[in-house]
């Protein structure tokens, strides 16, 4: 067997793996950017690991919250809309809308024909929740593992499986948690 001649050190990405502390900035910044945020996105998360978890339920209840993820997240979160499915179909949709023309042409390439094809990317499951392709719809805040549901009926979670208004939620954090 060949013996490995590279010493160099292994790169560790500018990431958080569990288990880890979140870098200072984290715990120094947390308060001051919640006081000033208009909008809150969500984007690919199950949101199970605390501190980060606690952000949504931090958030001032007159701040949107918008839920871009392949299912709904179980607990007490209510987001104000949720956006279910692959999440950069999502992000790429919201782009086009918003005809953020810099981000669409520097990711082109990265769109496969036939998504530009689509002429209605989603469906609307209730009010507030859209399914994209690759959405894992939910009854009752557990999510059916490769699961596409396409009908209002078999994909709006049960209305008790819902999470407290934003306001109560405001109410049960606790910023010095976050700010630890």
């Amino acid at each position: 067997a060949a013996e490995r001649q590279d010493t160099q050190p292994v790169i560790k990405p500018d990431i958080v793996f569990f288990g880890e502390s979140l870098p200072n900035d984290f715990h120094e910044r947390i308060e001051e950017d919640l006081s000033r945020a208009d909008l809150l996105f969500v984007i690919g998360t199950s949101l199970n690991v605390a501190p980060v978890a606690e952000i949504p339920l931090c958030c001032p209840p007159e701040v949107p919250q918008i839920l871009v993820n392949r299912s709904p997240v179980s607990g007490t979160y209510t987001f104000d809309v949720e956006l279910l499915g692959d999440c950069d179909e999502i992000i790429r949709h919201l782009s086009m809308e918003l005809q953020w023309d810099a981000f669409l042409s520097a990711h082109d390439s990265e769109v496969p024909e036939k998504a530009k094809e689509h002429s209605t990317p989603f469906t609307q499951v209730a009010p507030t929740v859209l399914a994209f392709s690759g959405a894992i719809l939910n009854r009752a805040g557990a999510a059916h593992s490769g699961e596409e549901a396409h009908s209002a009926e078999e994909s709006v979670p049960d209305e008790n499986s819902r999470a407290p208004s934003p306001s109560t939620q405001h109410q049960m954090c606790h910023r010095d948690d976050l700010a630890r």
